[in-house]
């Protein structure tokens, strides 16, 4: 999540942990782009409100050599509509300019001479986020907490719910990411599935509608995601 959910995140929005610093180089064996050994993940998300403290990061672009489990790349040029992402040391990311739903974002991915690039428009957040109990309750193994949105008229191609908790040490930490049908209202969670929430303080929720797509001229794996969502924020 760290503080960044990749769905993939939402991604994307979604609490994961990257670690390793790797190098860069032009070309592979037979003179193949390096660009296409890379493993890719990426997305953008658009929060209509003020952006929570803790768990949500805009923009970010994940790139490792080999597959999901190989080092962090870095010397790679990434940009986001034209502004470039900084390398951390985990991700490629920046506070970036945000993008209305309905306009278009661009991610370009360049190393050697090679780039590759998506552009999507950023669909419309849900709206009327609700948690129908009114407060998050996890004395119960049994208990279950029901969130409830409204979507626009046209919706993505899925919809992603995901909950952290924040406890009063770092390690008080809970996630979890749900990938819905993207005609999906309400989702039930129970509290069996959200064990680690019981030292939670507080809990945020992020409901996104999502578009994903891969990037054209890359011939590895990529995964990229544009997401709007609707959050909020609970004292337990």
């Amino acid at each position: 999540m760290l503080r960044v959910s990749l769905v993939a995140m939402f991604s994307l929005l979604l609490a994961v942990t990257l670690l390793g610093v790797g190098c860069s180089s032009s070309s592979g064996p037979d003179g193949v782009s390096a660009l296409d050994g890379y493993w890719i993940e990426g997305y953008y998300m658009h929060i209509p409100t003020s952006q929570p403290d803790r768990s949500w990061v805009p923009c970010a672009v994940f790139i490792r050599s080999g597959s999901s489990s190989g080092d962090a790349v870095s010397g790679v040029n990434v940009t986001f509509n034209g502004a470039a992402l900084a390398f951390n040391g985990t991700m490629y990311t920046a506070d970036v300019t945000p993008v209305a739903p309905g306009e278009d974002v661009t991610f370009r991915i360049s190393s050697g001479g090679h780039s590759a690039s998506w552009t999507e428009s950023v669909p419309s957040p849900p709206t009327n986020l609700v948690l129908v109990e009114g407060d998050w309750d996890f004395s119960s193994p049994s208990g279950t907490h029901t969130l409830s949105w409204e979507n626009p008229a046209t919706v993505a191609d899925s919809i992603l719910v995901t909950v952290t908790g924040h406890g009063s040490h770092p390690l008080d930490f809970g996630s979890c990411t749900t990938v819905l049908d993207p005609n999906t209202t309400e989702v039930v969670l129970s509290n069996a599935s959200m064990v680690d929430f019981n030292n939670s303080q507080t809990i945020e929720c992020a409901v996104a509608q999502a578009k994903v797509g891969e990037l054209s001229g890359h011939d590895g794996y990529s995964e990229v995601w544009v997401r709007a969502a609707a959050t909020d924020e609970w004292a337990k």
